[in-house]
């Protein structure tokens, strides 16, 4: 009800306002009430596959979210399935005067459309006579839930991971694909040297909401080499700079396994096997890479 002893109150509902105001305020305030539905559903839908919060809940919890997750599960979203507004209002026309384009040199009239809400109170306050009547009416239809709505997910942070069985199955259950690269973009074929290893860098990067079938998870290992190919060279400053620059550790060797102990003995002659062979992943913190220079 009114305060009649409001008078910035009566006089707002004497002027009422803009016809467009009205109607967009009406669709604001279901678009608001949708809006809110659909907020609900979505944090749900957060809650049961943010990882980041698992290491709070309980072992019972876990195992409920984990069979949930595997079953692909997401909440219900609702939807307001019919809503009809019908607004009486008195019309009224207000002139309005713009000025038109500097070259035309004079201004053209438009007209505004007021609406006043022709309520009781305006009716035997101010004795509001219905000049126009508008039915305004707003529906809302049910429809699906968005397109793959059971794919968004929140990236987890792998740095918190150490690569192995149990990360991989993570990923797997959270649905996304994944690459294995190493910090010049290398693709990473064979995962064996990576047991164990935390994850140097991800695109996406954590917590950055994501749909699964729509992205592929690329993760970094500073610490995964592919070994080059020293096939061909000669022993000098350059091969010896392109293992150090990988961040290799290597020693010399001759056919016959003899470990080379001053490499200036070495020098300029043709480096004729290797151990990794070529292309081969390795970790860096675990691999000595042993070439043989033959003298």
């Amino acid at each position: 009800m009114s305060n009649t002893n409001n008078p910035v109150q009566l006089f707002s509902e004497l002027l009422g306002g803009p016809l467009g105001d009205l109607i967009s305020s009406v669709g604001q305030g279901i678009g608001d009430a949708q809006a809110a539905l659909d907020q609900g559903a979505l944090e749900q839908t957060l809650e049961i596959y943010d990882i980041s919060k698992d290491e709070n809940r309980t072992d019972e919890e876990l195992k409920l979210l984990s069979l949930i997750r595997e079953m692909g599960y997401h909440p219900t979203f609702y939807t307001i399935p019919e809503t009809e507004v019908e607004a009486q209002i008195s019309l009224s026309l207000d002139l309005k005067s713009e000025q038109s384009s500097p070259a035309a040199g004079y201004a053209l009239s438009k007209y505004k459309i007021n609406a006043t809400p022709m309520n009781a109170g305006n009716v035997n306050r101010f004795g509001v006579q219905a000049n126009a009547m508008a039915k305004l009416k707003f529906k809302i239809v049910p429809v699906p839930p968005p397109q793959n709505i059971s794919e968004i997910r929140t990236v987890p942070d792998l740095s918190n991971f150490a690569w192995g069985d149990e990360t991989k199955a993570m990923l797997q259950n959270l649905g996304f694909s994944y690459e294995l690269r190493t910090l010049d973009g290398t693709l990473i074929t064979d995962e064996g040297p990576m047991q164990g290893l935390s994850a140097w860098g991800q695109t996406p990067l954590p917590e950055i909401i994501v749909n699964t079938s729509k992205t592929t998870l690329i993760i970094q290992y500073s610490e995964i080499r592919a070994i080059p190919d020293l096939s061909g060279k000669n022993w000098n400053d350059e091969t010896r700079g392109i293992i150090q620059n990988l961040g290799i550790s290597y020693e010399l060797r001759t056919p016959d396994g003899t470990l080379i102990t001053d490499e200036a003995t070495a020098e300029g002659f043709p480096v004729t096997g290797q151990t990794p062979g070529k292309g081969t992943f390795i970790n860096t913190f675990n691999t000595v890479l042993k070439v043989t220079v033959t003298i």
